[in-house]
Order: structure tokens, then C-alpha cells, then sequence
């Protein structure tokens, strides 16, 4: 998935070859697994390992962080993912009276437009690749990773079933209109940044207008 990672001064990161370590976490945070998480052979198998997926939730500053990882294809899991998700920012909007900010945040396995896409637009959220800069696909099948990362049928398979380039990662906010955002893609292998996932990063920069 995508790693939320706001504010250097709360967050140290060190990448090393292809290994990435939190290095201090000056903040709680919570992980909430969804209710709903298997669809399919391949889930029944997770299901077995107890594997889950969630969703982490801090708070930096003004701003509450959701971090996530959606179903990676039942549309219909992913849309009671994303509501469990919705509750959770109505219970904050109901505990601030409406005024929480927010970064939404992660690996959605949804592209633009989807009815995934679509639900958290219509909850207020914006997509911060869409302010000022055309968006890039954040998973492609020229990434060496969709075939090296591993040899299992798995990996080939995913290799062979995505040629085509998608924007499925994103960063989305609510209620920062008063900053000015900046996103850019990261770890491509530009830039002197290697490749270090089968999905390309996303860093989103804040900063607060006078």
C-alpha cells in the first residue's frame, strides 16, 4: 500500500536499497481491520493465515490521517470498505462539529472515475494529483517489480492481467483549502529514487497560506 507520511519533523524515513524503515513515530495511531475483506479462492486463503486488511488513523496537527489498502478486486468489497471508512470520518466530523481536516490516503485498487472514486469525491474529499499537475499512472507493467518481486503464479499472473498503466494510488484531502498542496510521484527510478514497490510512491507537501 501507500505509506501516509506527514511532516518530516514528526516522521523519519530511511530507505536503503529496497528496504524502508520508520525510524520514530512521535505520534498514536490506530489500525482498524475492515469487516469485510474476503471475495474469492485467493481471499479463502488469506482467510485461513488471518490476514486482513484495514485501516490505519492518526491525528498530526489539524489534520486526521486514514491510511489504506482497498480489496484488490471485488468492487462490491471495496465499496463496504470504503463505507466503514465514511463512518469513521462522520464520527470525526461529528465530534468536531463538521470541521476536521483530513488526508485520505493509499493504495484504492480503483481508477479514476470508478464508483469508488466517485463515493469519496462525493463525500468532499479532493484529489491533490488533480490540482495542478496532469496525473501519473502509479502502477505500470514496465515496473520490475510486477514480475521480480516474487516467482509465484500470483505475481506472473498480475503481470499479465495489468499491461495497461492505472492510477489506483492516491492522496486525497477535505477542508485544506487554506494550504497550498503539492504531489508528486516517487520512487520511479527518476531522480536518482529507485524502484522499491510494484506501485510507484506519493508524496504530498502542505503548506500553510498566510
Amino acid at each position: 500500500g501507500l505509506a501516509a507520511l506527514v511532516n518530516s519533523d514528526l516522521i523519519s524515513l530511511t530507505t536503503k536499497k529496497q528496504n524502508m524503515q520508520i525510524d520514530s513515530l512521535n505520534f498514536s495511531f490506530q489500525f482498524k481491520s475492515f469487516e469485510q475483506n474476503y471475495s474469492g479462492f485467493s481471499d479463502q486463503i488469506r482467510k485461513i493465515a488471518n490476514v486482513k486488511k484495514g485501516y490505519f488513523i492518526f491525528k498530526v496537527k489539524d489534520f486526521v490521517v486514514i491510511n489504506t489498502h482497498l480489496h484488490h478486486n471485488s468492487q462490491n468489497v471495496r465499496m463496504q470498505q470504503l463505507a466503514q471508512i465514511f463512518a469513521e470520518v462522520i464520527k470525526q466530523d461529528q465530534k468536531s462539529d463538521f470541521k476536521s481536516r483530513y488526508i485520505l490516503a493509499g493504495d484504492f485498487d480503483a481508477v479514476e472515475n470508478s464508483k469508488e472514486y466517485n463515493a469519496i469525491l462525493g463525500l468532499g474529499f479532493v484529489d491533490t494529483a488533480k490540482i495542478y499537475t496532469k496525473p501519473l499512472p502509479t502502477f505500470e507493467f514496465t515496473n520490475p517489480f510486477n514480475i521480480t518481486q516474487t516467482f509465484s503464479i500470483n505475481s506472473v499472473m498480475s503481470w499479465f492481467t495489468n499491461l495497461k498503466a492505472k492510477r489506483i494510488d492516491y492522496i486525497f484531502v477535505r477542508n485544506a483549502r487554506d494550504f497550498d498542496l503539492s504531489l508528486t510521484r516517487r520512487f520511479d527510478n527518476t531522480d536518482n529514487e529507485p524502484i522499491v514497490s510494484d506501485h510507484y510512491g506519493l508524496t504530498l507537501k502542505m503548506r500553510e497560506l498566510d
